[in-house]
């Protein structure tokens, strides 16, 4: 494989497009050689392989079968499981069902509960929130919620009060 680098200064973020006939083993391994170490995704849009920040990412969904990245502009198709684009995004990223994650930096009318600084790890088997309405432009929480529901997303306004539990 021939390598070129053009050094530019109007350039802000390097990138790299990769020209072939047909992809090779040696393509895969480089392309995947470039996502672990600058935390970048590759995914293949229109017949091209695209290079992804994490940063422009705001849904991974997993629909028929098929690993799909969402961003403002496009929709992607990546190789990858859902879990490994979850181990490669991290932080900044929840699975919010068994097919889905989101990307919190890109919902401003959610706030994720602040976590004390001596919690390592959470299980998340629940994941407090607190919804912003004045960022949602008339929609109610109930509104909200039923949305989300409509759209396959488990979410609940909360725990129901002990009083109101039949025994």
């Amino acid at each position: 494989m021939k390598v070129e680098i053009k050094i530019q200064s109007d350039i802000s973020e390097a990138y790299a497009v990769i020209y072939t006939s047909e992809l090779t083993t040696e393509i895969a391994e480089a392309v995947e050689y470039l996502e672990k170490h600058n935390q970048f995704i590759t995914a293949e849009s229109k017949g091209c392989i695209s290079v992804i920040n994490p940063n422009e990412i705001y849904m991974v969904r997993i629909e028929n079968e098929k690993t799909i990245i969402y961003t403002a502009k496009e929709k992607y198709y990546s190789a990858k499981r859902l879990y490994q684009l979850e181990e490669t995004l991290g932080v900044g990223f929840m699975k919010i069902s068994k097919s889905s994650l989101i990307n919190l930096k890109k919902l401003d009318f959610v706030e994720p509960l602040k976590q004390d600084e001596k919690i390592i790890r959470n299980s998340y088997h629940l994941y407090l929130l607190t919804l912003k309405e004045e960022k949602l432009q008339g929609v109610s929480r109930d509104m909200f919620l039923k949305a989300l529901g409509a759209e396959g997303i488990p979410i609940t306004a909360g725990y129901m009060p002990v009083y109101t539990n039949i025994l």
